[in-house]
């Protein structure tokens, strides 16, 4: 109900903050990583902290540091994310 989202919204939105801030970091990690041959991020591990609503880190991220621009699964996966928890915001 309309109530329940109210009562929960600011926990809601500090569980979206939290994990768009962990995927722009993880993003921002991985890049730093890979430009000093260093050990790096799974490609599964930056689809999931997408997919757990990070869809928007996962964007800036991936524009913020020029990181894997050049796959188009990580836009597309980034951006299905943030619209499906969107829409689920709307709905709920």
């Amino acid at each position: 109900s309309p109530m329940d989202l109210l009562t929960n919204l600011p926990a809601l939105l500090w569980y979206y903050l939290v994990t768009n801030m962990i995927s722009l970091l993880l993003y921002g990690w991985d890049k730093l990583c890979a430009v000093t041959h260093r050990t790096r991020i799974s490609e599964r591990s930056l689809h999931l902290s997408a997919l757990a609503s990070g869809g928007l880190g996962a964007l800036l991220g991936q524009f913020l540091f020029r990181h894997k621009i050049r796959k188009p699964s990580f836009f597309l996966i980034a951006l299905l994310s943030l619209f499906a928890h969107g829409a689920l915001m709307l709905v709920t």
